[in-house]
């Protein structure tokens, strides 16, 4: 919704929302069901930038990567600018 007000198409986008569901979790799970599609994946990583974010991702066992300085974790970026950084983080 808010996306769709600033002009962003999403058409084709796997993705989930608070507009889908209420909790961190269950909007997690929505948008890896509609991403995979029914298929697998061997690591799932999820970048939070609040304690919800990481919690959410230790509850469903993501990989979790935070930005920012508002979570203390042990693998965390100061912002996404850090490209080859953080892919190399991913094993990409």
């Amino acid at each position: 919704m808010k996306l769709g007000g600033i002009g962003v198409e999403l058409d084709g986008v796997a993705l989930a929302t608070a507009s889908d569901a209420t909790s961190r979790v269950e909007i997690m799970q929505m948008a890896e069901a509609r991403v995979l599609d029914g298929g697998t994946v061997i690591r799932k990583t999820y970048f939070g930038d609040r304690i919800w974010d990481k919690q959410a991702s230790e509850h469903l066992e993501y990989h979790f990567i935070a930005v920012g300085n508002a979570v203390e974790h042990q693998t965390r970026f100061r912002d996404l600018l850090s490209h080859a950084a953080i892919l190399a983080q991913l094993g990409v």
